[in-house]
């Protein structure tokens, strides 16, 4: 029975739009979120930030082209992209009409879902007809084919569903320690201390990285990192008003040098670039939503 409850978040122009869908309950802890949009005309997005989703990326039209630091080899289109936990920006482009769908998985999610360890994919793009996976390259194909959003979230529900009830069924995974790891993590967006981490996971310390490489793709220092980051810029992009001293602070940093410092890391800009992007009014829009 279809769902009644997809969301318009932003209706331009010309018939562009974004729509979104809250996952059901049984799939919460696993998806983040899931949205769609269609779009007339041709999108630059110079810098796309690293955040602590693995992503995917389903186009209808016109493929995405992504410029990647950290591939070398010069711009590459995808018709259907997978995208590990990054450690820097990415920038991304469509030339011409676009429409599509993404689906934000968890990292424990995605361990799930896939079936690959998360290291495998992490720093990295990937076509997802490189992973030789016949029911995910049918939902590619299957997805454009629906007439309706609630058409093609409800087939996504559906063949989440049967994929995490097979990673179940297949035996108990590992997955406890680690996520509450990740649980603790995002609940203080990284400033939580690391030996506080490894004590709650109930893991030694190198187990416990072992274990995020496979389960997360990335260390749990790192995860951290990529946690503080994201606060940082989505407090800036909401307009932030007390200063980049302040807002350093309140996101766990030493001091505004610092915060810089990791901005040209992780964001390859300063924390005034980045408020050139358009993607912070987006990532507002989306997360106005409690999603």
């Amino acid at each position: 029975m279809t769902r009644p409850d997809v969301q318009v978040v932003s209706a331009g122009e010309q018939g562009s739009e974004l729509v979104t869908r809250v996952p059901p309950p049984a799939l919460r802890p696993y998806v983040r979120r899931y949205s769609g949009w269609t779009s007339p005309s041709s999108q630059i997005h110079p810098r796309v930030m690293p955040n602590t989703d693995i992503v995917v990326v389903i186009n209808f039209a016109a493929p995405l082209v992504i410029h990647d630091p950290l591939q070398p080899g010069g711009d590459r289109p995808y018709r259907a992209l997978l995208a590990g936990l990054r450690r820097t920006y990415a920038g991304t482009r469509y030339e011409g009409s676009t429409g599509g769908f993404q689906l934000d998985l968890r990292p424990i999610g995605a361990y799930l879902l896939l079936g690959i360890a998360m290291h495998e994919i992490a720093d990295r793009m990937i076509d997802i007809e490189e992973l030789g996976d016949w029911e995910l390259d049918g939902l590619v194909a299957r997805l454009p084919e629906e007439p309706t959003w609630p058409a093609r979230f409800d087939l996504v529900d559906e063949v989440i569903g049967a994929r995490l009830a097979r990673a179940f069924e297949r035996g108990p995974a590992e997955v406890g320690g680690v996520r509450r790891a990740c649980q603790l993590l995002t609940a203080s967006a990284g400033r939580v201390d690391i030996e506080r981490v490894v004590s709650e996971s109930d893991y030694s310390h190198r187990h416990l990285i072992s274990l995020f490489r496979e389960q997360v793709g990335v260390p749990p220092k790192l995860y951290g990192r990529i946690l503080r980051f994201q606060r940082a810029t989505r407090m800036l992009g909401s307009g932030y008003p007390h200063g980049l001293a302040a807002l350093a602070a309140d996101c766990g940093y030493y001091d505004q040098a610092h915060m810089v410092r990791e901005f040209r890391s992780l964001g390859g800009c300063t924390p005034g670039t980045y408020l050139t992007s358009v993607w912070p009014q987006l990532d507002q829009e989306l997360n106005a939503l409690h999603l």
